[in-house]
């Protein structure tokens, strides 16, 4: 589990830190990449589209897609494995298991996220 720094305190997560960025190609086309951040804090390439898109949304929109993809359940967003027992009970004994709450807490919307489908 990483510990993300939130709100001022550490906090173990399993959710993996995936980032969606868009990148700029030749003759003024837009392409896709996945990141994920490590736990060394660098950020390692996890995928990249093979499509050039003329606009900048749309490859957006395709990554987002892939990244979709990637997430079994969209309310949890994706996750690492499960935690052992004993990863449980440590983030238990440090008040590191916290639930959202109030305006934190986010109702699934059953939709496709993002910039909606393709043109």
């Amino acid at each position: 589990m990483d510990e993300v720094h939130a709100r001022g305190r550490k906090v173990k997560s399993s959710l993996r830190n995936i980032s969606v960025t868009v990148i700029e190609l030749p003759r003024g086309k837009f392409g896709w990449q996945l990141l994920e951040k490590q736990e060394n804090h660098g950020w390692q390439a996890l995928a990249e589209g093979q499509t050039a898109f003329a606009r900048y949304a749309d490859a957006m929109a395709a990554g987002l897609l892939q990244l979709q993809s990637l997430v079994a359940d969209l309310s949890a967003g994706p996750r690492r494995p499960a935690a052992t027992s004993a990863e449980r009970q440590e983030s238990a004994a440090t008040g590191d298991d916290e639930t959202a709450t109030g305006e934190d807490a986010q109702q699934p919307s059953g939709k496709l996220f993002g910039f909606g489908p393709l043109r």
